[in-house]
């Protein structure tokens, strides 16, 4: 069953429900996420029909504002699918020339289009460097956000064709400016010691998966909501009238991007209860745990999401599947049978929990079913067997 897929959405769910039991970590207080909320876009006058939630005289007051204290890295998680008004010189500069403001796009068919071009402003021979993709990995079971896609190869007719995705660059920037350097070693992503295992169509819990592009797992901080990243987080409006402090945004990672319902940029994750619009975090907060993910990774050594060969997977089942034959087999009495396969199926739970402490996702369902089948069968088949011999 596992081979062909069948327990994937049931392996899913379980991990899911171990992400959400981990203790809480401290927020990323490297992060600065200005957010435009429904409120900013109504204030600027936007017309929502022109799919513009940041109207251009207020992201440029935004970088001016923002320049003065010298961040690491800006990045704009927003769409500039118009040309600027000659009027907005300085944001027409920024989009030229400042290396350390990150922009997107987003390649491959999506609404019978071909994705979102870059910004036009920003020279062909900086694209690599300076633009991300936005493409997010749902998985077909759930619609659920469990994979971070870093790079893939697009291309024509998508309009957007850059390698790599905004959390990519935005990490990697602001690893550069710490001396550190994410790069490709035969293959394999890497930065100093630490290397980030890319998934393949049959990692963890997922089977027969689609491992186009470098995907790895995406590592949740377990903050209160997934909105808490950051304690640095400001509404538009908060960030054009209120005066910033320097240690606030000095050196930092600054994240722009819009969280009105209206721009559906909103997504579920192992941490959504239901299906309603409340359930689902904006993408700005989903891209701040993926920039998060790889700075935390490479300078605090937080574990990435690592899995087993499959192999080895396979010896953990059949492992359980005779411990549940040994239980069958000792114990005689149904009482005392009863409270050991609970408490197998405890120690099980346990132990993969406390591997996924460390990083680890192993096997709960499979092993689960082969402790029940393999204990059930043995103790209900056992005294025939008796009395045959």
């Amino acid at each position: 069953m596992r081979v062909i897929g069948l327990l994937q959405p049931a392996e899913l769910v379980a991990f899911d429900q171990l992400m959400r039991l981990r203790p809480l970590e401290p927020p990323d207080d490297r992060l600065v996420i200005v957010e435009v909320t429904a409120e900013d876009v109504q204030r600027q006058g936007v017309d929502k029909l022109e799919e513009r939630s940041l109207e251009n005289g207020s992201l440029e007051k935004l970088l001016r504002n923002l320049n003065a204290y010298e961040p690491s890295v800006i990045a704009l998680d927003i769409y500039q699918k118009a040309s600027v008004e000659s009027e907005y010189q300085y944001l027409i500069d920024q989009l030229k020339n400042n290396d350390r403001f990150i922009n997107v796009c987003t390649g491959g068919i999506i609404d019978n289009e071909l994705g979102v071009a870059p910004p036009k402003e920003i020279l062909e021979k900086d694209l690599l460097t300076r633009v991300g993709f936005a493409n997010s990995l749902t998985d077909r079971d759930d619609g659920l956000i469990r994979r971070h896609l870093l790079s893939i190869q697009l291309s024509p007719p998508s309009l957007c064709t850059v390698p790599f995705s905004l959390s990519f660059l935005v990490a990697n920037l602001y690893l550069n400016n710490l001396d550190h350097n994410l790069h490709f070693q035969e293959g394999i992503l890497e930065s100093d010691s630490q290397q980030f295992p890319a998934l393949t169509f049959n990692s963890g819990g997922y089977q027969n998966l689609d491992d186009r592009g470098y995907q790895i797992l995406l590592n949740y901080r377990a903050t209160n909501t997934l909105d808490a990243i950051t304690p640095h987080r400001l509404t538009l409006t908060e960030a054009l009238e209120n005066p910033f402090t320097e240690d606030m945004i000095r050196g930092k990672i600054i994240l722009i991007g819009t969280t009105d319902p209206y721009f559906r940029d909103l997504h579920r994750t192992p941490f959504s209860r239901g299906f309603i619009t409340s359930d689902r975090t904006p993408g700005i907060f989903v891209n701040a745990h993926m920039v998060s993910q790889l700075v935390s990774a490479v300078i605090d050594k937080r574990p990435l999401i690592w899995w087993l060969p499959e192999y080895l997977e396979l010896l953990w089942i059949f492992a359980w599947g005779g411990i549940g034959s040994a239980i069958a087999w000792y114990f005689k009495s149904p009482k005392k049978f009863g409270f050991a396969l609970v408490g197998s199926i405890a120690l099980l739970s346990f132990t993969c929990y406390g591997v996924l402490m460390i990083g680890g996702w192993i096997p709960l369902i499979p092993p689960f079913l082969a402790l029940l089948l393999a204990g059930g069968t043995l103790f209900t088949y056992r005294p025939k067997f008796f009395r045959s011999i």
